[in-house]
């Protein structure tokens, strides 16, 4: 297997790992329906029990990425999480909030579930925004230069970056297309969490209450998501060509168009989550609505993701000097730890499938049960 393929292979495997942690958030998205769908704080406690036994999967998600992520390219390590080093603290922060008022709204004292569920919602919004904010940076890109040194062999090497941001990262919060993907991503967690309580068979009562609010959270998710595919479709982007980065009109647009399957998976991504959506808000008797849902997202955001590594195309731009932009081919650890991150990254989706069907199989018992 050439550098090339493997560099190539690797991308794709962490691509896949970051569609998946928007399917696991819908834990986060749980954690601020509940208080929508019922006023009633009996009712409320028997919702957050859906979710509160699940509040490993979001920070898990997120390990597993962002490590995967770093370890098969260092220099992203070095340039973006060091020097976004707020951004990051405050993403890590909101994730570790959400857990911890996952466990504290299943204590038996009053006073300790109140924080658990304060805690629970403030993670459950600011998770997905942040999360948002930082998966739009592999477009919109980042204010750095990279650091090189002369190795023992006469080659060059990164030796570090330069940051020019003056907030820690948090910078990206003024960039309008990270805004709209962070809030696109917010009202799909929100949105998958309700097909979950569906899935889980939630009461009569509740799933009317689903139907109602699904159109409209759908509509405002629609609104976000759209508007950032297209702005994205839209921009300038680079590319590297004859030893050097250049800026392409519709770069991302051109990425979809020359990798056919790619833009296949994110058109066929968005149907299944519309179509799992639709699914529960017309047909009241219809219970699987998340599974499409959820197969939808992680085709969607892993064709995003691979759109902005693959094709010659830097998935971290520097905003301040192009020619110092990180690409999967400028960036990558050796050989042997991008075959290592390859075989821990299939074995932990194969893991994760496998975990997968035996909870499809479980919720398609408790339905033949309950029918």
């Amino acid at each position: 297997m050439t550098v090339i393929l493997l560099e190539h292979c690797v991308w794709a495997v962490i691509s896949v790992l970051g569609g998946l942690l928007p399917v696991l958030m819908f834990v986060l998205g749980g954690n601020t329906t509940v208080r929508t769908l019922s006023r009633e704080e009996e009712k409320r406690a028997g919702l957050t029990s859906f979710f509160s036994g699940l509040w490993y999967l979001p920070p898990a998600g997120l390990l597993l990425f962002v490590g995967l992520l770093c370890w098969a390219f260092p220099a992203y390590f070095r340039v973006f999480v060091c020097g976004a080093a707020g951004l990051w603290s405050a993403l890590a922060a909101s994730f570790a909030v959400a857990a911890a008022g996952a466990l504290m709204g299943r204590s038996r004292r009053a006073l300790l579930q109140a924080a658990g569920r304060s805690l629970s919602t403030l993670g459950g919004i600011a998770a997905p925004l942040l999360a948002g904010v930082v998966l739009g940076c592999f477009f919109s890109g980042a204010p750095f230069l990279q650091e090189a040194e002369v190795d023992a062999g006469g080659g060059l090497r990164l030796a570090g970056a330069v940051w020019f941001g003056q907030a820690g990262g948090l910078e990206a919060f003024m960039l309008l297309d990270n805004l709209l993907l962070g809030a696109a991503l917010l009202y799909l967690c929100r949105i998958l969490s309700m097909l979950y309580l569906v899935v889980r068979g939630a009461g009569g009562e509740v799933r009317t209450r689903v139907r109602s609010l699904l159109l409209t959270e759908t509509v405002f998710f629609l609104i976000f998501y759209l508007a950032f595919v297209v702005r994205l479709c839209m921009r300038i982007g680079l590319v590297w060509n004859e030893g050097a980065f250049m800026g392409v009109v519709r770069r991302y647009l051109q990425n979809f168009v020359e990798m056919p399957a790619v833009g296949f998976l994110l058109l066929v991504g968005l149907v299944l989550l519309v179509a799992g959506i639709s699914r529960t808000i017309f047909c009241a008797s219809s219970r699987r609505g998340f599974f499409p849902a959820a197969a939808g997202t992680l085709l969607s955001f892993t064709a995003l993701l691979l759109a902005a590594g693959f094709n010659r195309t830097p998935y971290l731009p520097s905003t301040y000097d192009w020619q110092h932009s990180l690409s999967i081919s400028n960036s990558h650890a050796s050989i042997g730890a991008l075959a290592a991150v390859l075989v821990v990254g299939i074995v932990v989706l194969l893991a994760g499938a496998m975990w997968l069907v035996s909870r499809v199989r479980r919720f398609s018992g408790a339905e033949g049960e309950a029918s």
